[in-house]
C-alpha cells in the first residue's frame, strides 16, 4: 500500500507538506488509564484559549486552510476546512465527543497544531491510498454527524 500524491495535487500546491504515523498493534477498544483525562484537560485548555471563533480564523494555519480551500472553489465559510470545523466546536462546546483512544489522541494533536489530521484503519483499506482532486459526489460521514453528505465538489 502507499500513499500517491496527484500530479496536479503536486503540481498545485508544491509545498504541501504530509506527515504519515503508523501505528500498529495498538488495543484501541478501551482507554488506559488517565487517557480520557488527558483529552478531556486538553480540550478544556483549547476552548479557554479562544475567546471567539474569530480569534481562532486569524490563526496562520487555519487562515492557509482557508486559502486553500477557496483555490479549489469551496467557500471555506460554507464548509469550513476540517480543523477549523472540530476547534470551532471546541470553542462553542468546550466538547468533543470520545470515540475511541486513537481518533481521540489525534484530535488532540490537531488542537496542539491547528492542522487537520486524519486517521485511516489500514486493515480496511484496499489498495492504495490517492490524494487528488475531488471529481464530485464522494459520501462523507463527518465526525458527530448522523447524516451522510455528498461533497457536491
Amino acid at each position: 500500500m502507499k500513499l500517491i500524491i496527484s500530479t496536479e495535487i503536486r503540481t498545485e500546491y508544491p509545498d504541501l507538506r504530509i506527515g504519515i504515523v503508523i501505528a500498529e498493534n495498538i488495543f484501541n477498544s478501551e482507554y488506559k488509564e488517565g487517557l480520557k483525562e488527558y483529552c478531556s484537560k486538553r480540550f478544556k485548555e483549547f476552548s479557554h484559549k479562544f475567546n471567539s471563533e474569530k480569534e481562532l480564523s486569524e490563526v496562520k494555519n487555519i487562515l492557509a486552510w482557508q486559502n486553500i480551500y477557496r483555490s479549489f472553489g469551496v467557500n471555506p465559510k460554507k464548509k469550513c476546512p476540517t480543523a477549523e470545523a472540530l476547534l470551532s466546536r471546541v470553542i462553542k462546546t468546550g466538547f468533543v465527543p470520545c470515540i475511541n483512544p486513537a481518533v481521540d489522541s489525534y484530535l488532540i494533536a490537531e488542537t496542539l497544531h491547528n492542522l487537520p489530521i486524519g486517521g485511516y484503519d489500514l486493515n480496511k483499506i484496499n489498495g492504495d491510498i490517492m490524494l487528488r482532486f475531488s471529481p464530485g459526489g464522494e459520501s462523507f460521514l463527518g465526525i458527530g454527524s448522523k447524516d451522510v453528505e455528498n461533497t457536491g465538489c
